[in-house]
């Protein structure tokens, strides 16, 4: 059986109903599986192979329709899942202050080396102007570069 994507929306709160239902749906598939087990048994007790052949097919079919529907369902609520998450990770960063979260690191990196040389001119009891080390770091900076 060839088988076709179908693509469509539908509001967010009718999601959880409407793979409800196509579950539901799956059922159509299977029902009445038992019995044919049971007939398909007989067939083959009764050294009836070609007809239980059939039979087993028709079954193995109707199982393998089944297990598309739930896969295609499976791969919707992972999907949902998928962008639940990365909506909530978005809306996290989001909250970030814009101005830390769009610094290029190099400000950052320049940032935490100030603060860093700072500290380690206190330990040797050293006092140096903010403005003094900014120049310090960017002549070093320069001549490195």
């Amino acid at each position: 059986m060839r088988r076709v994507n179908v693509t469509y929306s539908i509001g967010e709160e009718e999601l959880g109903k409407a793979l409800a239902d196509l579950l539901q749906g799956s059922r159509e598939y299977f029902s009445g599986i038992p019995n044919e087990i049971d007939e398909t048994a007989e067939e083959l007790r009764l050294n009836h192979f070609k007809t239980s052949l059939e039979k087993l097919a028709e079954m193995r079919d109707r199982l393998a329709m089944t297990d598309f529907r739930l896969h295609d369902i499976m791969s919707m609520v992972a999907g949902y899942e998928n962008a639940l998450q990365e909506q909530n990770t978005n809306n996290k960063t989001d909250s970030v202050d814009p101005q830390v979260a769009n610094m290029p690191s190099a400000i950052q990196n320049f940032n935490s080396r100030l603060q860093q040389l700072k500290e380690n001119l206190a330990k040797l009891g050293m006092e140096v102007p903010d403005d003094e080390l900014k120049s310090m770091l960017e002549a070093a900076d320069d001549s490195a570069s």
